[in-house]
């Protein structure tokens, strides 16, 4: 037979996809500390090991005291304060992480080789699986890790990635073996009792636990939908027994949620986590990047985004191929992710851990379009030149994770290597707060679990989404107004200090407090700010003095060019705050040219060049930033309204098109592209633009003047 079927790969093909995936991994997890949540999830298992009990009420907040908690998540907590740093009333800091990084780095592999060797080991990559099916393999391996990679991060839900990988093919083995013996349902040996006792555990570490229900509730489906499958089929069992036998082991998943010191209540915090997104609930998306749906992300992730449409095409060709001997339970599971991940960034994880599934078991040979029609030679020549294909996609992805250029045009903080990733932790900020005891701080949630990690106080709110009350999350988008409405909130709560990270949606309120007679700054940092009421004996700090500071730091030696650029950025925001604008700017300037790919470095300095009306300098500038991060739907409306000035038309409709597509909620965008759309004359298109940015301010007067005036217009 001389087809893409017969041929058997070697051992060293095998063993190169497994390789390649390892260290793809192992490159992508080793990464300066990004993970927000840690400081809290650190102080969180202090405590529990202190006092000896998970915590069933919020005890860290001031606006929402005695407020009901359900802590899904204390061992892995636990895990966290074991792994982590000691704490000498300072506080961790950038250079006593290395266990925290290490943790992750290690849970990271843990997923790699349970995902690559769970089905059959490396015998079945050498035997099992033919030279296509192997390249095939370590394609799919390095896709779903270009869409893994947003989620290595030191969160619960990489444990929870390992379970799903588990506990759904121990789920698999109890459908194939048949009906289990009731004592199996708690025999670990068994596949049935391992499973429940993995949910069990799973339950401890990570809300998604629930995700095992969802499994067996799957696999009945599955048997329904085609009991004479192969990949479901169990000898001598009937259809009947067989769905039953799945739906009783999600009444035994479901039981073993509420195997936790939470109880009952851990077995309905699933329904209780759906209910925060209901009609009546904030929009927790506007306050939580990872909350935004996935395409409809803005300023980040270009690449990641289009891999992940990439990999929806590619998953529904590989299912109609494979047809009849791929796992309809795994592509069930990634129907159910993808969803998942349609709705939220944080699903991104999930559903890369089902793509990767979904390739790693096949009953029978797979299927290939012409395969039959190829020689052995040309099948397993094909295979070589995909999987070479493969290394060299691998390789120059390895150079840019390594020296920072991917992360930058994806739009993130992280930094190949140990400590804090600069601009990201405000633990200088959080030490001052620590030092003026145990008092009442309004902060943003960025700021607030480094907060917590470094004293006792008390806060306005954090990013345990379960943790508040509705109300709590409209008083913090309030607060991210700025203006009369935070004023009133810092009147309503009279903090003891106001904490802030700065280059964010809280910049325009930190200005606000700095130009307030009644708040005085006493610490500005690389990353954080903190005010206090004028009251008192607190000595003020000087931003510009510490924007200084931190630019000499720029320069210092063996610090890595992105590192540098990172501090320039902080400066320049610091000079801001000190009113000195010219500074900011050469600050920016600096840095720009430490690091000409640094998109937001390149967007700021356009900022500061528009503002001084140097609008063909702001543009070139905006642009560069573009060609690094197509993602930026801000330096695309820049660049339009500095186009405009330019008395270039046309280029600015481009600008402005291309931002609406970037951010169909962008005011300024459609606004500007109605307007200069209504001076050329297109009426229609024009008339929609304005509409577009009308719906979006509908209590702009001016605007729905200008909609008037367009429809009363003559034709032309």
């Amino acid at each position: 037979m001389t087809s893409l079927e017969s041929a058997r790969p070697g051992r060293a093909m095998a063993w190169l996809v497994l390789i390649i995936t390892v260290l793809t991994m192992l490159l992508l997890s080793w990464h300066g500390l990004t993970d927000r949540d840690v400081w809290l999830h650190a102080r969180v298992g202090r405590d529990i090991l202190s006092t000896g009990r998970v915590p069933s009420i919020n005890t860290y907040s001031f606006t929402a005291p005695e407020h009901p908690w359900i802590d899904h998540e204390w061992l892995f907590q636990i895990l966290i304060a074991a792994t982590g740093p000691t704490t000498d009333g300072q506080g961790p800091g950038p250079d006593h992480v290395r266990g925290w990084n290490l943790l992750r780095t290690g849970l990271a592999l843990i997923l790699a080789l349970v995902l690559l060797l769970g089905d059959g080991g490396i015998h079945a990559l050498r035997r099992g699986r033919t030279p296509g099916h192997t390249a095939t393999l370590g394609a799919a391996a390095l896709l779903g890790l270009g869409l893994l990679w947003t989620r290595l991060i030191l969160r619960p839900e990489l444990i929870s990635a390992i379970l799903l990988v588990v506990v759904l093919r121990s789920v698999e083995k109890v459908l194939a073996r048949g009906i289990p013996h009731p004592r199996s349902w708690i025999d670990p040996r068994h596949p049935a009792g391992r499973a429940n006792w993995l949910t069990v555990f799973w339950a401890q570490i990570h809300g998604f636990a629930a995700f095992a229900t969802v499994l067996w509730l799957l696999a009945a489906l599955a048997v329904v939908a085609a009991p004479t499958l192969r990949t479901i089929a169990a000898p001598g069992a009937g259809t009947k027994r067989r769905w039953r036998t799945a739906l009783l082991g999600a009444v035994c998943a479901g039981l073993a949620l509420a195997a936790t010191p939470n109880g009952y209540e851990g077995m309905l915090y699933p329904l209780r986590a759906l209910g925060q997104f209901g009609p009546d609930h904030p929009r927790l998306a506007t306050v939580i990047a990872e909350m935004v749906p996935t395409l409809a992300t803005r300023d980040a992730l270009g690449t990641t985004l289009l891999l992940f449409k990439l990999s929806l095409v590619w998953s529904m060709a590989w299912i109609v191929l494979q047809w009849g001997r791929i796992s309809l339970l795994r592509v069930l599971v990634l129907l159910v992710a993808a969803g998942v991940a349609l709705a939220g960034q944080r699903g991104l994880g999930p559903y890369a851990v089902a793509f990767v599934l979904l390739h790693t078991r096949l009953d029978g040979m797979p299927r290939w379009p012409l395969a039959h029609y190829l020689p052995t030679r040309v099948g397993f020549a094909v295979a070589l030149v995909m999987l070479t294909s493969v290394t060299v996609v691998a390789g120059g992805w390895w150079m840019r994770i390594t020296d920072d250029r991917f992360y930058l045009a994806e739009g993130v903080a992280r930094r190949w290597g140990e400590g804090l990733a600069p601009a990201h932790a405000p633990v200088a900020a959080a030490r001052a707060v620590g030092r003026l005891g145990p008092i009442r701080v309004v902060a943003n949630i960025d700021a607030a679990g480094c907060l917590l990690a470094h004293g006792r106080p008390l806060l306005f709110i954090d990013g345990r989404t379960e943790a508040y009350p509705p109300q709590r999350w409209l008083d913090y988008d309030d607060l991210r107004a700025g203006g009369t409405r935070a004023h009133a909130q810092l009147a309503r709560w009279q903090p003891d200090a106001v904490c802030l990270t700065l280059a964010g949606p809280f910049d325009s309120l930190a200005h606000q407090l700095q130009q307030d007679p009644d708040w005085r700054l006493i610490h500005a940092g690389p990353v954080g700010v903190v005010f206090t009421p004028r009251a008192g004996a607190l000595t003020d700090a000087d931003p510009a003095t510490a924007a200084r500071i931190l630019l000499a730091g720029a320069s210092a030696p063996g610090l890595t060019t992105a590192r540098a650029a990172d501090l320039t950025l902080a400066a320049a925001a610091l000079f801001r705050l000190a009113g000195d604008r010219g500074r900011a700017a050469a600050a920016l300037a600096t840095g720009a040219h430490l690091r000409p790919d640094h998109p937001v470095l390149q967007h700021n300095l356009g900022n500061a060049l528009m503002a001084a009306e140097d609008f063909a300098a702001a543009r070139e500038h905006f642009r560069a930033a573009l060609a690094v991060n197509s993602r930026l739907a801000g330096a695309a409306l820049n660049a339009g309204v500095c186009a405009v000035h330019l008395g270039r038309s046309d280029d600015a409709i481009v600008e402005f098109r291309r931002a609406v597509a970037i951010d169909p909620e962008l005011f300024g965008a459609w606004a500007n592209l109605g307007a200069l759309l209504a001076e050329r004359g297109d009426a229609e298109p024009a008339l929609e633009a304005l509409e577009r940015a009308l719906a979006l301010r509908p209590e702009d007067s001016a605007l729905q003047t200008r909609i008037d005036h367009l429809r009363r217009r003559p034709a032309r």
